[in-house]
């Protein structure tokens, strides 16, 4: 877990090609699906960080298809973290005051279409 986070967060950087980061946030959508990956002891640690670092800033509205895509995908690794409490409320928390201002962005620019 340790040694594939960090290049996981390198290429899901918002400077990153659209398709780029689709495909990484795909492979961490299935990760996040697979039995044991957020059981592994690091994950404690981990959870937070691949929430602010990797998974919101992803989530910001930008405009385009593979964006949405984008978007869309970090929405669903961000759903996968929450239903399985694999983040504490107190993490949870601390990302409020700039997650939700981007889910709520990201729900109307869908909705305007």
């Amino acid at each position: 877990l340790l040694l594939l986070l960090p290049p996981l967060a390198a290429v899901l950087s918002p400077k990153e090609e659209p398709t780029l980061r689709l495909t990484a946030l795909s492979l961490l959508d299935s990760l996040l699906s697979a039995e044991g990956f957020l059981a592994a002891p690091e994950w404690a640690e981990m959870g937070e960080h691949v929430l602010a670092a990797m998974l919101l800033p992803n989530a910001v509205w930008r405009a385009g298809k593979p964006a949405e895509h984008v978007r869309l995908a970090s929405y669903s690794c961000v759903q996968k973290l929450l239903s399985a409490d694999a983040i504490s409320g107190e993490q949870l928390g601390a990302h409020m005051g700039g997650a939700l201002p981007l889910l709520v962005a990201g729900l109307q620019g869908h909705k305007r279409k």
